[in-house]
């Protein structure tokens, strides 16, 4: 199984296969690193759709940053070729049913779709094709500067493993429709602060 670790370009972040889903690196789980381009390489799961891969920590490229707390997350279900892009859309629709899954994918919208978000490395198409795979690039980078806002604001009060559900329920609960404005616009973060709160 092939995969990329994106926020920015995410090396040496610690990648595991999360058999029992609770975030954490435990004895006889499947671990690697993300070499200097964010890509990392795990055997494929017996059981692909109830497999949970969690990439943590490591340090962004471009920047030199690093990111101890980074938690970024694909669920099994997400996987739909040989390469499983963890990233933003991955992690903030991991918990997602499958109409609400859909309902994420309609903010993204006609150019852009969730399932090839999270099976290709977002950062590598953004600079080989241009266009809309900049647009997914600086999406996933707002995203990632949302959670991590309402991550620092909510640090002394709300769980970590709580945040990201919240910002996609933020999300799906306001009424515009276009994430691209979703992310400018002062409703989505009155939303996350009431889910928050």
């Amino acid at each position: 199984l092939e995969g990329s670790v994106v926020d920015g370009v995410i090396a040496q972040a610690t990648v595991f296969m999360d058999s029992n889903d609770n975030s954490r690196l435990d004895d006889g789980e499947a671990s690697t690193s993300t070499n200097s381009y964010g890509t990392f390489f795990l055997p494929y799961p017996s059981t692909p759709d109830s497999s949970v891969i969690i990439a943590m920590g490591g340090s962004d490229k471009l920047t030199g940053n690093e990111l101890p707390e980074l938690a970024l997350k694909s669920k099994g279900s997400n996987f739909s070729g040989q390469h499983v892009g963890i990233n933003l859309f991955s992690t903030l629709s991991s918990g997602l049913d499958k109409d609400q899954a859909h309902e994420f994918d309609s903010l993204l919208g006609d150019d852009l779709s969730l399932q090839n978000l999270m099976s290709q490395n977002i950062w590598n198409a953004a600079e080989d094709d241009g266009g809309t795979a900049i647009d997914a690039a600086r999406l996933n980078l707002q995203l990632g500067l949302l959670l991590l806002s309402a991550s620092a604001l909510f640090e002394d009060t709300v769980s970590a493993g709580l945040v990201a559900p919240a910002v996609a329920e933020a999300l799906l609960s306001v009424e515009f429709r276009d994430l691209s404005y979703l992310l400018r616009s002062q409703h989505l973060m009155k939303r996350l602060i009431e889910n928050l709160t």
